[in-house]
C-alpha cells in the first residue's frame, strides 16, 4: 500500500482517502484526520510517512548505534587531524612539548581541566539575534553561530 500511494502521488492520480487511512492503521501510527483528508495528497502521504518513520529520531538512533564512540575512534583520527610535522627546522623544545601534549589529548579525548583544547568548527552562520533562544540583543543585531566538534579540552564562552 505504501508503494501504491507513493506511485499515485508520483504519477498524479489520486488514491482514495481511505487508502491512506487504512495504510496509517496498518502501520499502527496516529495521523490527524485533517491531514489524511487534505486535498494535497502529497501532504497527506508525507503526514503518514512522518508519523511512521520520523526522520530526526531515526537518524539519531542510526548514528548512536552505527558510528563508533569518539573515545574509540580518536586514536585512529589523530593522524588525520594532527599529522606529524614535516618541518625542515627543529621545533623549539616548548613548542614540541605542546604539540605532543595536544596530540596525546586528542588521541584520548581528554576533557580534564588544563588539557589542551582542540576543536573543529565546520560551519559558521550569521543569524538574527531575535531567532536565537536566550538572547536579549537589539532588533537588528546579528549573531554568529558555529557548528563544530570538540575533540579535547573544554570550550568556554569568551
Amino acid at each position: 500500500k505504501l508503494y501504491q500511494a507513493a506511485e499515485a502521488e508520483k504519477y498524479g492520480y489520486t488514491p482514495e482517502g481511505k487508502d491512506l487511512a487504512g495504510m496509517a492503521a496498518a502501520l499502527k501510527v496516529d495521523v490527524l484526520e485533517k491531514d489524511l483528508k487534505s486535498t494535497d495528497r502529497k501532504y497527506a502521504l508525507n503526514a503518514v510517512l512522518k508519523a511512521w518513520l520520523p526522520l530526526s529520531p531515526a537518524i539519531l538512533e542510526m548514528v548512536a548505534h552505527c558510528l563508533p564512540s569518539p573515545v574509540h575512534s580518536a586514536p585512529h583520527r589523530v593522524f588525520r587531524l594532527m599529522p606529524q610535522p614535516t618541518l625542515k627546522a627543529e621545533l623549539a623544545p616548548g613548542d614540541a612539548a605542546e604539540l605532543t601534549a595536544s596530540r596525546r589529548a586528542l588521541a584520548t579525548c581528554n576533557t580534564a581541566a588544563g588539557s589542551p583544547t582542540t576543536a573543529f568548527v565546520s560551519k559558521m552562520l550569521a543569524v538574527p539575534a531575535s531567532s536565537v533562544h536566550g538572547t536579549h540583543s537589539g532588533n537588528n543585531a546579528t549573531l554568529f553561530m558555529g557548528f563544530g566538534r570538540v575533540y579535547s579540552g573544554t570550550l568556554r564562552e569568551g
